[in-house]
């Protein structure tokens, strides 16, 4: 064995120190499992829930909703923004609701312009809706919810209908009508 002098680093003594501690530390250490996984093998998930019923909500007593731009809409006037924007006046009934949170779109034929545009039956004539002053998109396909708290019949989000002319189209003087679905769902 060699000998140790003063001032010589025993290792043996030094790596005991250090053992120890380390293997204290370890034995405290709560176990982890694993378990390999090889290709092939099987993966248990676990899937849950809570089923609820659609909101039972009834829409304007069950009416229609119409909007009536009167018999005055002047076609070179037609903008597309300010000009003969009509609020849809609608009540929001809900029953039993399971959370008062939802949303709201209204779909339909898109026109064959613009964006976001209901269709109408004459031709280059669209209906924009907005939220407030915001465009709400509508139509199937492109229809954009608006999130609201529901809290009594008259708290649905205040909508409007502008008319729009498609570009370069010219309009014939006569009535027009278009129609969509007002959707309401939680959200």
């Amino acid at each position: 064995m060699p000998e140790i002098k003063e001032g010589s680093v025993n290792y043996h003594q030094e790596l005991t120190s250090y053992l120890l501690p380390a293997a204290l530390l370890l034995a405290t250490v709560k176990p982890i499992p694993v378990q390999a996984v090889e290709k092939g093998d099987p993966t248990i998930i676990t899937v849950m829930g809570i089923l609820v019923e659609a909101p039972q909500c009834t829409v304007n007593g069950n009416n229609r909703i119409d909007v009536d731009f009167g018999d005055d809409v002047y076609i070179r006037k037609i903008d597309g923004v300010t000009y003969k924007k009509t609020a849809l006046a609608y009540s929001l009934d809900c029953a039993s609701l399971a959370d008062t949170k939802l949303k709201l779109a209204i779909t339909g034929t898109p026109a064959t312009f613009g964006n976001g545009l209901l269709n109408t039956d004459k031709s280059g004539l669209g209906i924009r809706l907005y939220h407030d002053n915001t465009v709400l998109p509508a139509g199937d396909g492109v229809a954009q919810y608006v999130n609201f708290t529901w809290s009594g019949p008259d708290s649905g989000p205040a909508l409007y209908a502008v008319p729009v002319v498609e570009e370069g189209a010219t309009l014939t003087p006569g009535d027009f009508s278009g129609s969509g679905t007002l959707v309401v769902d939680y959200q």
